[in-house]
C-alpha cells in the first residue's frame, strides 16, 4: 500500500521550492521527532535564503540552503560503528528561472547543486548532487477564484539517487479564505482564520540522499557509501503573521511512513534500520518577499 502512495505522490510530482515557497526571502525551520519505537530519533533544522531580481520578462532568483540532520540511536546491538552516522549535511545553492510568455502562460526552470554528506573528511566530487526542473505554468479559473496547473519534468535525489520523473501540480484559491494545492512533494489545504491566522492541513514527502565520506564496513562482504533517509508526513500548521512580512508557524503531525537505509556504491541497500510511523513537531519563521496587502 505504502508503495502505491509513493508512486501517485511521484507522477503527480513538482517540486515545492517553486510551487509554494519561492516568494519567501528567508526561512528558517527546525524539525523533532523523538517518539516511537524506532532504532533512531530524528532530527532536522533548515535554513534557506533567496535573492529574486525582476528582469523584462521574468524573475530570476538566487538561493542557498542549509539542512543539518541529526540521528540519535537507540540502544540497539550493531556490528558495524555509528561514530559517522549521527550528521549528515546538505548545503545547496540554485538559480531559478521564471519567463512570461503571456498573461496565463509562463516557464519555469531550476537548476541545482548540493553538497550531501557526513562530511567526515574532505569535499570531494561523490559529495556533489545534480538536480534541476522544467516546466510549464498556466493560469487559469476567474480573477475572484484562480487557479494554475503545472507540468514538466524534474530531476531529483529526494527519493534517493537521482532520477528523472513528471512534474504535475494543481493549486487553486477556492475563496478568500480556502485554499488547496495537490502535488508531489506538497499537499495542502490552506483557511485564512482571520488577517493574521492560518491552519493549513498538509501531507509531503521530505528525505535526504547523502555521500559517506569514508566507506563503512556494515559487514564482511558490505561496505556503505550512501545514506537515504525518506519519510511522508501529515499534519496540521498553525502560522500567525506577526507583520506585513514576519511569519512564524508551528506544526504537529504524524509521520506516516519512514526509511532509512544504507547503500553501497552499486546502489543496493545493505542495511535498513527500523524507521517507524511517529508523531512529530516543528516551528520555523519565514521573511516573505510580498506583504499581505499586496
Amino acid at each position: 500500500m505504502m508503495r502505491i502512495l509513493i508512486t501517485v505522490l511521484i507522477i503527480s510530482g513538482v517540486n515545492r521550492s517553486f510551487g509554494q515557497d519561492h516568494e519567501a526571502l528567508f526561512a528558517f525551520d527546525y524539525m523533532l521527532a523523538p517518539m516511537g519505537e524506532s532504532d533512531i530519533d530524528f532530527y532536522k533544522t533548515g535554513f534557506k535564503a533567496a535573492i529574486p531580481t525582476k528582469l523584462k520578462k521574468g524573475v530570476l532568483t538566487n538561493s542557498v540552503g542549509l539542512n543539518y540532520y541529526r540521528l540519535d540511536y537507540n540502544d540497539r546491538n550493531y556490528d558495524f560503528f555509528l561514530e559517522d552516522l549521527t550528521a549528515i549535511y546538505n548545503l545547496n545553492y540554485s538559480l531559478g528561472y521564471e519567463h512570461l510568455l503571456s498573461k496565463k502562460w509562463s516557464l519555469n526552470g531550476e537548476a541545482m547543486v548540493s553538497v550531501s554528506s557526513n562530511l567526515t573528511n574532505t569535499i570531494t566530487r561523490d559529495d556533489l548532487i545534480f538536480s534541476g526542473s522544467f516546466f510549464a505554468t498556466h493560469k487559469i479559473g476567474t480573477e475572484t477564484k484562480p487557479a494554475k496547473l503545472m507540468f514538466g519534468l524534474s530531476y531529483t535525489a529526494l527519493l534517493g539517487s537521482p532520477f528523472f520523473m513528471p512534474v504535475f501540480n494543481y493549486i487553486k484559491q477556492v475563496n478568500s479564505k480556502l485554499s488547496y494545492g495537490v502535488g508531489f512533494p506538497y499537499t495542502y489545504v490552506n483557511y485564512n482564520v482571520n488577517e493574521r491566522s492560518g491552519l493549513k492541513a498538509s501531507i509531503l514527502m521530505d528525505g535526504v540522499y547523502s555521500n559517506l565520506s569514508n566507506k563503512i564496513p556494515v559487514n564482511i562482504n558490505d561496505e556503505a557509501t550512501k545514506a537515504s533517509y525518506i519519510s511522508i508526513d501529515t499534519g496540521i500548521e498553525y502560522n500567525y503573521r506577526m507583520d506585513d512580512f514576519w511569519v512564524v508557524s508551528f506544526t504537529g503531525g504524524y509521520s506516516l511512513y519512514n526509511n532509512y537505509t544504507l547503500e553501497n556504491s552499486f546502489g543496493d541497500d545493505v542495511y535498513n534500520f527500523e524507521a517507524t510511523s511517529r508523531p512529530f513537531f516543528s516551528a520555523g519563521i519565514k521573511f516573505n518577499l510580498k506583504s499581505n496587502k499586496d
